[in-house]
């Protein structure tokens, strides 16, 4: 959920072309004029679709008669191959209130925003439609009623005007992949103060903002604070920086995602964030610990807080979170004694664990085999000393299995051949004995590393082809070796 597409924004919006007349006209004849005018300049419609009623891949410019169908409220022309400019018809239509043109080829600069003025537009999907230039100042003042707004997947670049505040009714807010520099505006967090807007029965409030994949930097405001039911925050692959405010562990999220930025400090769990379901915090500063009390998290599903500087105990209070399906704590420097693997058999929906390359220096518990749902399980470089666990061999739903670069001794038993999802296995540890002939039955295993290669680490990569990668390993004697690693899926490759 840390990187939303343009499509994301128009399932929001109609799935297909609507048309609706605001009441019944006493003469039609100036919208059948228009609508005639539409069809005579689409230039292709190879699979004759305006004769069935539906759209697909229509081509030719958007005529300028559509400012003749006053009555028009709601147009989704998305997903095809118009060009040219926007109409200004279009964007003064009195009655609009939803307008997507994503998915286009519509290029009008910036340009495109200036045109519209209307205080109906409710809708407005303007995505993927090559916009570029800075966005304008005044950004807001002439579609007050703005209830979403999506430009992401254009080349729009220079800073958020602080006027988008005044769309005082905004809930849906997309401007992920663009070019777009400076800080985020404090005045965003104006617009919990409106609250005597009401739309069937619902109070107008910013409940979704996606801005990841830009440019952004500096501090995230604090005023992201006052936005009290805002449920999404999307600002991954940015440069913002400092300490992510403990007022945005009071909100309502359901997804922190700020993966891949500069933040630093601690994780802000604060007192709120009962319906969180996915922090997403990989890649940057994170450090301290992880509090026991992120068990009150009840509703988490994801926690990924890997290439972080988290130290301590992992703490075993994650056993609470019944939930979660993917925790993912790889390059930190947590020493905890892995203890926290025995409650977490409460996680019946635990698919994915990653450990690797932290220094725990501990025994793997036989616990592990207790985590039945586990289809991924990475503990690389974690330093695992011991006899490695035979229960390893109960996971019957792993399809990765990657123990790489530890110490750990034992024998590969004859019971792998009960890991038949089995993908990608790594054990470059001190493992020894015959390997099992059961083996042979994994037909699904397309990567076999008995030696240390540090989890497949690019680092160690010495070439590729069509069908092979090799890797620089380790054996436990200290021998150098080049382990080929075949793509046995690969057409040509005997299975």
């Amino acid at each position: 959920m840390e990187k939303p597409s343009s499509s994301s924004f128009l399932l929001l919006l109609s799935s297909f072309l609507l048309i609706s007349l605001h009441a019944i006209a006493m003469n039609i004849s100036t919208d059948e004029t228009s609508l005639l005018a539409l069809k005579a300049h689409i230039t292709s419609d190879p699979h004759n679709i305006l004769s069935t009623n539906c759209y697909n891949n229509f081509h030719g410019e958007l005529p300028p008669e559509f400012s003749h169908l006053r009555r028009l409220r709601d147009i989704d022309l998305s997903y095809n191959n118009f060009t040219g400019e926007i109409p200004i018809g279009i964007a003064t239509l009195p009655s609009l209130k939803a307008l997507s043109l994503g998915s286009n080829e519509l290029l009008n600069g910036s340009n495109a925003l200036s045109i519209f003025n209307v205080s109906t537009l409710e809708y407005l999907d303007l995505s993927n439609v090559g916009l570029t230039g800075d966005l304008p100042s005044d950004l807001g003042r002439h579609t007050p009623g703005l209830q979403a707004l999506g430009l992401d997947s254009n080349m729009l670049s220079g800073r958020i005007p602080i006027t988008i505040s005044e769309c005082s009714k905004l809930q849906i807010l997309w401007l992920n992949q663009n070019n777009f520099v400076g800080a985020i505006p404090r005045e965003l967090g104006d617009l919990h103060l409106r609250k005597n807007y009401i739309f069937q029965k619902t109070t107008y409030k910013p409940k979704l903002t996606v801005m990841n994949d830009n440019k952004l930097e500096g501090s995230l405001p604090r005023e992201i604070g006052n936005l009290t039911v805002l449920q999404l925050l999307h600002l991954s692959d940015n440069d913002l920086t400092g300490v992510i405010p403990y007022e945005v562990g009071n909100l309502k999220f359901t997804d922190i995602a700020f993966s891949r930025n500069n933040f630093s400090g601690s994780i802000p769990i604060g007192h709120g964030l009962p319906n969180l379901i996915e922090i997403l915090l990989s890649g940057n500063y994170i450090n301290g610990i992880l509090l026991a009390s992120i068990s009150n998290l009840s509703k988490l599903e994801s926690l990924e807080l890997d290439g972080n500087e988290l130290a301590g105990s992992i703490p075993e209070s994650l056993g609470d979170l019944r939930q979660l399906e993917s925790h993912n704590l790889h390059s930190n420097s947590f020493t905890s004694d892995l203890s926290f693997i025995t409650p977490l058999d409460n996680s019946k929906n635990l698919r994915r664990l990653i450990l690797s390359f932290n220094p725990p220096n501990t025994m793997l518990p036989k616990s592990i085999g207790n985590l039945s749902s586990l289809e991924l399980f990475r503990a690389a470089g974690c330093k695992l000393k011991g006899h490695l666990p035979n229960e390893v061999w109960n996971l019957r739903n792993l399809s990765i299995l990657d123990l790489d670069g530890n110490d750990s001794t034992g024998i590969v038993r004859a019971t792998i051949s009960s890991l038949e999802n089995l993908q990608r296995l790594s054990l470059g540890n001190q493992i020894s004995g015959n390997i099992p002939s059961t083996l042979g039955g994994l037909q699904k295993l397309i990567q076999l590393s008995l030696a240390a290669t540090q989890g497949f680490d690019a680092n160690n990569l010495l070439g590729s082809g069509s069908f092979a990668s090799v890797y620089k390993g380790t054996l436990a004697d200290g021998m150098i070796v080049a382990v080929k690693v075949f793509n046995v899926q690969m057409e040509g490759i005997d299975t």
